[in-house]
């Protein structure tokens, strides 16, 4: 398959939810030479495939523990795992801090972290406030951290979840996938510098070819942003375009993300 794929497929996962007994029953010491032959395998056949190790379900954190501790970091490039995002993400913080507390414990955080397969199965809100929390799904995962998470999937709209698309055969976007369209416009190339949690608010302060802008969000009730010091002008609008002014106190935020730029002053 590697040598079929070689040049096409440049991701590979060598096993799905492997702490599950419907794909694997074997254990992760009988995972361990399965993983070492892929790596050595797909990394023959074209040294700059991503290798991913086996991935485990939220439930899995044990069954990860026990592969590593056998030496199972050694035949991946990334870490992988399936984590299923809330209706309200900003809930799911402490899970993903586990399995990066994992890596770490196993002298991995170097490593990426992918999380390969999720959805909001569940939503919580509806409208404007269900197009931000699925874009708050990536951003939390970001902020923590996590580099990769794949929305599973296109073509299956769960039935309390969020779609990205209008509908399963179309191409038109919900105003979720809308959304989503949006901030990779806003991220694509940005990387998080530092982020602060108050109270429910978010703060993620990034920059992009050398310029700092801001995304900020409540997870809860609406509520004011006040402007970093030094911002001698502010220009906002959320991820479905609409602009935001700014009051004399601060930036008003609810759960829809909101893009901050400025022009950095020199305050008082």
């Amino acid at each position: 398959m590697g040598e079929r794929y070689r040049g096409r497929i440049r991701c590979w996962e060598p096993w799905n939810e492997c702490d599950y007994g419907g794909f694997f029953n074997g254990g992760p010491e009988a995972m361990l030479p399965l993983a070492r032959i892929a790596y050595e395998e797909l990394k023959r056949i074209d040294p700059q495939s991503i290798v991913l190790s086996p991935n485990v379900t939220r439930a899995g954190l044990g069954w990860l523990d026990a592969y590593l501790a056998a030496g199972g970091g050694a035949w991946c490039d990334a870490l992988s795992f399936h984590r299923y995002p809330s209706g309200v993400p900003e809930r799911d913080v402490p899970e993903y801090a586990a399995f990066l507390d994992l890596a770490h414990a196993h002298g991995l955080g170097d490593k990426p972290i992918w999380n390969t397969e999720g959805v909001i199965e569940h939503r919580a809100a509806e409208g404007d406030a269900e197009a931000g929390a699925a874009a708050r799904a990536w951003l939390v995962q970001w902020a923590q951290g996590i580099t990769v998470f794949c929305w599973y999937c296109w073509d299956i709209h769960w039935k309390q979840g969020t779609a990205l698309g209008a509908s399963q055969t179309g191409t038109e976007l919900s105003p979720a996938g809308q959304a989503l369209a949006e901030l990779v416009r806003w991220t694509d190339g940005a990387t998080v510098e530092h982020r602060v949690v108050r109270n429910g608010l978010w703060c993620l302060s990034l920059r992009r070819n050398g310029e700092p802008f801001w995304i900020v969000w409540s997870e809860g009730q609406p509520c004011v942003w006040p402007l970093p010091q030094g911002i001698g002008h502010a220009a906002a609008h959320d991820l479905l375009g609409h602009p935001i002014v700014c009051g004399t106190d601060g930036l008003p935020v609810g759960p829809l993300p909101v893009r901050v730029s400025a022009t950095v002053g020199t305050g008082n």
